[in-house]
């Protein structure tokens, strides 16, 4: 009896997945999607089911923010959409150089920053400010001690 009870459950659970990720016509959506997606209502029908399949993944990631999240991604958004092409184009060539560190590169890029955060924004201030003054010369010296400096153990 239990294992039918899981059975019917996971069929469940299925046929609700299968109906959100396959829905093909706009008006199949939930009225929350199609409120969230209402830009792009008028595409719908020209997107391929991998793009109509991000939209809807993000959709359902918005609408499990909380109204804190989603302000922070609009903010985050928004300073995205202001930056210049080069400014994007050098975030996305600095990401792939982070995806292509090993783990425990990651983790230790990771730490640092979490120890940069903590600090007081006056610091961090005084550090932009420090390094945005440094020739390219310099930070390219400062860069290679820091290196040197993990490779003989110390952080």
């Amino acid at each position: 009896m239990n294992s039918r009870r899981v059975w019917c459950s996971l069929c469940f659970l299925i046929l609700c997945w299968s109906h959100a990720v396959l829905a093909q016509e706009w008006s199949e959506l939930r009225p929350e999607v199609q409120a969230t997606l209402a830009n792009v209502e008028q595409r719908w029908a020209g997107l391929d089911q991998a793009q109509r399949q991000r939209y809807l993944q993000g959709a359902e990631r918005w609408l499990a923010m909380s109204p804190q999240l989603r302000e922070r991604a609009l903010v985050r958004l928004q300073r995205w959409q202001n930056l210049s092409d080069e400014e994007r184009q050098a975030i996305r060539a600095r990401f792939q150089q982070f995806q292509s560190l090993t783990d425990e590169q990651k983790a230790r890029v990771r730490k640092q920053f979490q120890r940069y955060q903590s600090l007081p924004e006056s610091k961090r201030e005084a550090l932009r400010n420090r390094w945005e003054s440094l020739s390219p010369e310099k930070k390219r010296e400062l860069i290679e001690r820091i290196q040197d400096r993990r490779n003989r153990g110390g952080e």
